[in-house]
């Protein structure tokens, strides 16, 4: 039944621009108009920033590959407001976000841009919604009230084969105050070399004190909390 309602729901798109994060919920909507619109009628685009994670960059170009998809990088504009840090920070960035990829469809003469907004985004406050009513966004899942169940049953295939969806925030969420491009370095710098070990894992540099922290509770072994005591300490800039 899900099958017919989205096939029926796809049948007003020829061709879509998706914004590719290269995370678990624009994957889905990716391999979704793949399957309904054709990989030739998608372009996936991806976003370069200091404070995007490396790692999830090289995530969308190899998925984008893997799904026959053209894709394309551009560098995102880094606002003076977006530095400044202040609760309206996500808005400014998908706002810029957006903005970008609205050219880009513009220029392949492409009417609409996907992107993974699902229905359980709605429980909670997520300031770059206005971003995504601003610019028309179309939300496949949040359109058809799915969420990160049929996310999962969508991805499974690229799971069973190795594919990892980290569910990182960006990394400016790991720094009080103003934003500087050090500081976003030595937090990529110090998280690249602990991630694998320490899911979830949120390097809070400049705190007072510095700390480390996880998405969810974590049990550590003696032995961890020494490692992450010691890379706390070396991953501390002396001045940014």
């Amino acid at each position: 039944m899900a099958a017919v309602l989205l096939n029926r729901y796809f049948e007003k798109f020829d061709q879509a621009v998706v914004a590719f994060s290269g995370g678990a919920d624009s994957t889905a909507v990716l391999m979704m108009a793949v399957e309904y619109l054709g990989a030739e009628n998608v372009i996936a685009v991806t976003m370069e920033s200091p404070h995007i994670f490396w790692y999830q960059v090289e995530n969308a170009r190899k998925t984008a590959s893997r799904l026959g998809v053209q894709w394309i990088s551009k560098k995102l504009n880094i606002t003076d407001e977006f530095l400044e840090n202040k609760p309206n920070r996500c808005y400014v960035c998908k706002k810029e976000i957006l903005k970008s990829i609205t050219e880009t469809a513009i220029e392949k003469g492409i009417e609409h841009i996907f992107d993974g907004t699902n229905i359980e985004d709605t429980k909670e406050y997520r300031p770059g919604m206005a971003a995504i009513i601003e610019y028309g966004v179309v939300s496949p899942l949040l359109d058809n009230e799915l969420g990160k169940e049929y996310v999962s049953k969508v991805i499974a295939p690229l799971i069973a084969d190795g594919w990892k969806f980290p569910n990182d925030s960006c990394v400016a969420t790991r720094i009080n105050g103003t934003i500087t491009k050090d500081k976003l370095r030595a937090v990529e710098r110090a998280e690249n070399t602990l991630r694998d070990e320490f899911e979830g894992i949120r390097m809070r540099l400049f705190d007072n004190p510095p700390r480390v922290l996880f998405k969810h509770p974590k049990k550590l072994t003696p032995e961890q909390l020494l490692k992450l005591s010691f890379e706390l300490k070396k991953s501390i800039p002396e001045s940014v």
